[in-house]
């Protein structure tokens, strides 16, 4: 069962068996570490492969990501992947 709102902790939800799982992560307050990177303003290193390879497959440790957080989107850029991901 997942519990779920949005950031504003409004609109509130409960799915009972949902065919997917959710990252326990909280993407209100998204950070390099949420990804598996070690930050230094939008330049990053992987330092989790394992938690980055969710995000974008194929980096290795000490690999080089962008990272850009807006309002309500994250954008990862790594060598061989660009991702999008709505907050």
């Amino acid at each position: 069962m997942i519990h779920w709102t949005d950031c504003s902790n409004n609109n509130a939800e409960t799915f009972d068996a949902p065919p997917y799982s959710v990252d326990p992560a909280d993407n209100c307050e998204v950070k390099g570490f949420t990804f598996g990177l070690l930050c230094k303003g939008d330049t990053c290193t992987v330092s989790d492969e394992k938690k980055a390879q969710k995000y974008l497959p194929g980096v290795h440790e000490g690999d080089k990501v962008s990272l850009h957080i807006e309002g309500h989107s994250v954008e990862l850029k790594s060598e061989t992947t660009n991702r999008r991901l709505e907050k």
